[in-house]
């Protein structure tokens, strides 16, 4: 009989402390204003039609960068997607047939320009980065060693 040992320590182990209740106290009020947002922004327009899947992408998009960048991408307030998150929509297809591939992805690396369309997502990441480095909002880290 074998049994698999994971090399990763688990978080009973004395080498792998998860802080889940911290971060929680630090991450919830920060999800709970844009939940609110959002239910603010859906009945100041009750009555109307609404694309909810829309809206569900916007909420996760500007959750995703409060709690990634510290910053909100401001979907919900605008009602509108945020470029970023355009170009990704846009690529999807493309992605989804590479995939499929695997090895054609990794050629299309190499090859010059093929992925000129990304370039503004990955510019627009790398400058995220940068601002996140500068803001010093306390974010705890989940895992401690």
């Amino acid at each position: 009989m074998y049994v698999y040992v994971s090399p990763l320590p688990t978080p009973n182990s004395n080498g792998l402390k998860l802080n889940v209740p911290k971060a929680l106290a630090v991450y919830q009020p920060r999800i709970k204003d844009r939940v609110d947002q959002l239910v603010a922004e859906l009945q100041s327009t009750a009555g109307e039609p609404k694309n909810v899947t829309a809206w569900m992408m916007m909420l996760a998009f500007d959750i995703m960068g409060e709690i990634g960048y510290s910053k909100s991408f401001d979907c919900i307030t605008t009602g509108k997607e945020h470029p970023a998150a355009t170009a990704i929509h846009d690529h999807m297809k493309i992605f989804a047939v590479g995939s499929m591939v695997p090895w054609l992805l990794n050629i299309a690396g190499y090859i010059p320009g093929a992925l000129a369309g990304y370039k503004p997502f990955f510019e627009w990441c790398g400058t995220m980065i940068k601002e996140k480095k500068l803001v010093r909002i306390y974010t705890p880290i989940l895992v401690r060693l």
